[in-house]
Formats: C-alpha cells, sequence, structure tokens
C-alpha cells in the first residue's frame, strides 16, 4: 500500500515525496479528528455509515489542498462512505494520514487496493489540480467526473468538457448548465475586540506573491515616511517597507492578528482582471476592521457594496490615494466599519460562508442537477414577499371593454409630466377603435435613496430613474389586472408606433393558443427597435449575484412556429406585450419575492416557467427615438 500511495503522489505532482505512513480502515466507527494543517483548524467529524439507496457509495476527492473541504467535509461525510484526500505535495509529513478512517488510493491501481471496481465509483471530483489529458481518470465515464475549481488556473475550455459539471469562482464561464459558481468560503464576522482609530498605524500589505501590482506600490512608499506602510511575506525583498514573514496560511491568526494593527490594507488579489475571482483577502480586512483597499475582481460591486471598501482603481495616481488615506477622518473610518458590518449580515454575503460552500458542493455530489441552478428554486427567490408590493399604484379602469376581441384590458403606462405622449398614443388607439386605460406611472427620479434601498435589499442599488419606475408601473398594471380578474391583458407603453394591422392579433392569439395553450407572453413585434432601424441583440448579463443563469444562447434561442409568430427566452423591450391569465399569475409570484436588480425587459425572461412568444412582423412597436425614454429598456445595448 505504502509504496502505491508514494507512486500516485508522484503521478500527480511530478515529484519525490517523503515516505508516508501505511493507512488501514479501521471499520466504520464514528470518530473526530482535530487537523492544524498550515493554520486552518480543521474539525472534521469522520463517520462511514452504512449505504442507503439514497445516498453515494462511494466518492473520491482527488485534492491537493486539504484546507479547501474544511468547511463543507462534514456535511459531505453524512451522504457519503469514502473520501480520498490527497494532500499538498510539499508537507505530507504534517498531516496524520494513519488518523483517518479511510483509505488513500492510486487511481490506477485502484481495483487492487480496494475491494470496489472503478466501475462502482459514483463520482470522482477533481480539486484545484489539472491532469494530464491521458490520465486513467478520463478513462472513466464522463458523467462520473466534477471538476472543482477555486484558483485561476489557465484551462483551456475543452478541459471542462471532459467533466459532467464543473464548479469555479469565473463569471465567465459560469452557465447553469455544467459549469456552476462557487465561492472562496471566508466568510466571517467582525472582531467586537479591536484596536482605536488613533492606535491602529496607517497601512499594511501581507502577499506571498509580489505581483507588479504590489511592486508599484511598494515603490512608491520607498519615498515616504518610514511606518507608512509595513508589508509583510513570506519572500524577504530589498525594501524599507519589508517587516517579514507571517506564519499560517490565508484566514491564520496571525495574519488577522496583524491586521488588526492597521487602518488600511492594500488588498490586491494575485489575479486583478478575472471576473468574480473574490477570495479570503477583502475578508480578512472585514474581519479585523481594516479597511481594504482593492484592486481585483471588476465585477466585485455585484458581490460586495463599492461603500464598503477603497476601490484603488478609482484614484488616478498613487499620490492622491495616499493623500485620501491621510486625510480620513475617525468619522468617515467608522462610517466604513458600520457599512462593512451590515453587509458581513446581510444575505449577500452569504454567498462567501461556509455553508453556501457547504450546499453547492452537497449537491454536487448527490444532486444530477444543482438545485441552485433550477430557476423556480434559485437563491434569489425569496420565501417571503419582498417590499416591492409596498410601491405599487392604485389603477382606475375607466374603459372595461377593450374594443378588440379576446383582450379584456388594454393599459398604457404614461408618465405625469407627459400628457402629450398619452394623447398621442390615445389617439392612434382610438382611430382603430381600440379603448385605453391610462395608469400613471411611477416616477423612478422622484424614489428616495432609502427607499431604492429597500428595494434592492442585499444587493447595491443598480435600478435608477426610468428603469426602476417602469418596473414598478408594469408590476402595478399585472397586480390591478390580475386582481380584477382579467384572463387577457394588453400592456403599453406610451412611445409606441403602429405598423400593422391590430385587427389580426385576435387571429394570432387563436393560433397561439392551439400552438401552445400554456402561453405567457405575446410580444406584437420581433424585438426593439433602435433609432438606425435595426434591432437589439438581447446578450443576458443582468443576472443578480446569488442567481445562477443560463449561458446568453439559452436567452437568445429564436425559432419560428409557423402562422407569422415565433417563440423567444429573452429580448430587449417591453413596449407592447399581451399577457395571458397564467402569465400574470407567474410574474406577480415572482416580481413579490425578488429584490429588485435589473430593468423589467430583462428581469420578466427569468421568471420560472415563462412562456414567451413574438409577432415576426411590427404590427405595434416602440417608436425608433425612443429606446432612451422615460420608461425606455436598458440603456446600454447590443444594436444588429
Amino acid at each position: 500500500m505504502l509504496t502505491r500511495l508514494c507512486t500516485f503522489f508522484k503521478f500527480i505532482f511530478r515529484e519525490r515525496l517523503s515516505p508516508a505512513k501505511s493507512i488501514s480502515r479501521k471499520g466504520k466507527k464514528c470518530r473526530s479528528v482535530e487537523i492544524d494543517y498550515a493554520g486552518v483548524c480543521l474539525s472534521l467529524k469522520l463517520e462511514l455509515k452504512k449505504c442507503t439507496k439514497s445516498r453515494l457509495k462511494h466518492v473520491f476527492i482527488i485534492s491537493y489542498a486539504l484546507f479547501f473541504c474544511s468547511s463543507y467535509v462534514d456535511a459531505v461525510l453524512e451522504t457519503i462512505d469514502i473520501i480520498s484526500f490527497y494532500p499538498l505535495q510539499d508537507e505530507p509529513a504534517k498531516l496524520p494520514l494513519d488518523k483517518f478512517n479511510f483509505r488513500c488510493f492510486d487511481i490506477q491501481t485502484m481495483p487492487q487496493v480496494y475491494e470496489k471496481p472503478p466501475e462502482e465509483i459514483k463520482k470522482i471530483v477533481l480539486v484545484n489540480y489539472v491532469l494530464d489529458r491521458n490520465s486513467v481518470l478520463f478513462a472513466q465515464p464522463k458523467e462520473k467526473l466534477i471538476y472543482l475549481l477555486m484558483e485561476p488556473f489557465e484551462v483551456d475550455s475543452s478541459y471542462y468538457d471532459l467533466f459532467s459539471k464543473v464548479y469555479s469562482w469565473d463569471d465567465a464561464r459560469v452557465n447553469g448548465i455544467n459549469h456552476f459558481k462557487i465561492n472562496y468560503p471566508y466568510l466571517m464576522p467582525m472582531s467586537t475586540d479591536l484596536p482605536a482609530f488613533e492606535n491602529r498605524k496607517l497601512c499594511t500589505m501581507i502577499a506571498t506573491t509580489i505581483t507588479k501590482e504590489r511592486f508599484r506600490v511598494l515603490e512608491f512608499f520607498e519615498n515616504k515616511p518610514n511606518g507608512d506602510l509595513d508589508f509583510f511575506g513570506r519572500n524577504g525583498i530589498n525594501s524599507k517597507c519589508y517587516r517579514g514573514p507571517i506564519s499560517g496560511k490565508h484566514s491564520g491568526d496571525e495574519k488577522l492578528a496583524t491586521l488588526t494593527k492597521y487602518r488600511f490594507c492594500f488588498c490586491f488579489e494575485n489575479h486583478v482582471t478575472l471576473k468574480g475571482y473574490i477570495t479570503e483577502k477583502i475578508f480578512n480586512c472585514f474581519a479585523t476592521g481594516c479597511i481594504p483597499i482593492y484592486w481585483g475582481a471588476p465585477n466585485i460591486q455585484n458581490y460586495i457594496p463599492n461603500n464598503c471598501f477603497i476601490d484603488y482603481r478609482d484614484f488616478n495616481s498613487d499620490e492622491d490615494l495616499y493623500k485620501y488615506l491621510k486625510a480620513m477622518t475617525h468619522e468617515e473610518y467608522e462610517a466604513f466599519l458600520v457599512r462593512i458590518r451590515q453587509y458581513l449580515q446581510s444575505d449577500q454575503a452569504q454567498l462567501f460562508s461556509p455553508a453556501a460552500h457547504e450546499k453547492i458542493f452537497r449537491e454536487a455530489l448527490i444532486q444530477d442537477t444543482p438545485l441552485s441552478s433550477i430557476p423556480n428554486i434559485s437563491a434569489h427567490i425569496r420565501p417571503e414577499e419582498t417590499p416591492t408590493l409596498k410601491y405599487l399604484k392604485t389603477i382606475d379602469v375607466a374603459n372595461g371593454k377593450s374594443g378588440i376581441d379576446l383582450i379584456d384590458c388594454v393599459y398604457v403606462i404614461n408618465l405625469d409630466a407627459r400628457p402629450e405622449k398619452w394623447e398621442r398614443t390615445n389617439a392612434l388607439l382610438n382611430d382603430r377603435g381600440i379603448h385605453a386605460n391610462r395608469v400613471s406611472a411611477v416616477n423612478g427620479w422622484q424614489l428616495t435613496d432609502a427607499i431604492k434601498k429597500e428595494l434592492s435589499g442585499p444587493y447595491i442599488v443598480r435600478l435608477q430613474g426610468g428603469p426602476i419606475g417602469c418596473l414598478l408601473s408594469h408590476f402595478s398594471v399585472y397586480k390591478d389586472a390580475f386582481d380584477r380578474g382579467f384572463d387577457t391583458i394588453w400592456v403599453l407603453e406610451d412611445d409606441i408606433e403602429i405598423l400593422g394591422d391590430v385587427n389580426q392579433i385576435p387571429e394570432l392569439l387563436k393560433k397561439l393558443g392551439e400552438i401552445d395553450p400554456d402561453w405567457d407572453i405575446f410580444y406584437t413585434d420581433r424585438d426593439c427597435r433602435h433609432d438606425n432601424g435595426g434591432y437589439f441583440d438581447f446578450v443576458q448579463e443582468c443576472g443578480r449575484p446569488d442567481q445562477h443563469l443560463f449561458p446568453s444562447e439559452f436567452y437568445c434561442f429564436r425559432k419560428d412556429v409557423g402562422n407569422g409568430m415565433m417563440q423567444i427566452r429573452g429580448r430587449y423591450g417591453t413596449t407592447s406585450m399581451i399577457i395571458s391569465r397564467k402569465g400574470l399569475e407567474k410574474i406577480i409570484n415572482y416580481l413579490s419575492h425578488v429584490y429588485l436588480w435589473t430593468a423589467i425587459d430583462c428581469d420578466i425572461h427569468f421568471v420560472p416557467g415563462i412562456n414567451e412568444y413574438c409577432s415576426l412582423k411590427e404590427i405595434v412597436t416602440n417608436l425608433r427615438d425612443s429606446v432612451h425614454s422615460d420608461t425606455g429598456p436598458c440603456s446600454t445595448l447590443n444594436v444588429r
């Protein structure tokens, strides 16, 4: 066994390893093991139970970093029988492997050392390592293979195709189908025993690797008073700022104790251009009341409010940043800490909790499809009602008859400040015998910051002015129509253009009912038009931080269903839409249980089970010069 184990380590790490102790299985008892590994204390309750039909029988986790398993190993061990950890290549002697109640295996000789052959293994999880494509691992069926990648390795996309599921930090690759989001699990509360502002030194930087970004800061402080920056790292450098190494790793006690001595920390990721790559660095600062000067994930504001840290990229020069840091008052510093504490207690922060990491990993092992990737139970849909319903407007329906067959009521959304737009739209409809009801739109520009924050819940406030008013106005219409018992309604915005015969709409709805009796939304135009006559390409990138999305291709789906209609899954613009009662119910249930994040013409496509169709020809569509109007669609769109 010893020989085979060392052979495997050599195979994985391509290095000579020191001898390891023989590992034996000692029966199926429950035992607790505490391991102090590289400054991270792991309390593992190892319990190997008799397998039942609902649990996996054999799962092997091949990992070179044991501490990554610390947050979820307890829960995972409740659902599986065997886990095999492979530790870091440079410290095998530090792990008391003989205490573990399971065995390590050389994959190539596994049938000889374990009583169950590889074909009976249910899952194999490769963690933070890039195996050669010729590895015997890939002789296993793809559906057994899972890849958990927490490090920013350069991995060709075709390598991911070797696995049934990939879990990583990489927002650019997450698609909700076979590549899922998993965050570093380093959330911790802020200490309650922190030094006073005046007792803290100015700045620190703690890093093992000296990247060009960190070197730039060190170089700048060479010409500043001694003590304004203290640099700690394993590798000594020739700098007056260097103060020596710090033992431990990541969130070790010595690192946290050091951070508490400073007001600010240069918190630079090892890679500063990768979306979604947010490591322990910023959370270590939060826990110690040390304000991070952050340079890293370009989309960090999607996860952490930008008023909780100092964004290094906001400053034109290091000198400007230095003056800002020196001038910060005690009151300003304390205000930062208040916002950080609020964030750490929010639902948004829980994305980085050990519990969230544990849940996702458990899903990877025991679910065919991760629960978090199924839209109707996605994490952003809350079990409780959100405050959105409080801010809907009461609508007076004066015209109970629409004047058009199969449609119970016609609503036109119009701001009180734009009466000329209502008069124009109403005249267009009246000329065709259609009786519309004016809806006094919610003026998003008049909402207070406090209301917008309440509507945004745990997220940063993204919706402003027109888009938030547009969403609340539409929601008000949907709720009014459903409460009145209407079966089918037509919702219009006040910047329409009529290009086709509206009398063909009832016939289209009849045909649509034959094609799909469960249709929810029918748009009376092909897509949202730009002033140049082209259409906006729908590029889905507006998901909430805790919302798993399908790839853009999913939302760009277009299928001609005949009879002049097309099935779609995404588009911009809500200028003219006909909604069935089933659709109203789905939309209301969704908007009542989410916090606001993106415009209605993006968010409506996330409604679970929504069935959307559109006319291939423009019947009623948007005025070309109205895209950026009061209630128009998103202002940053791709044009085709």
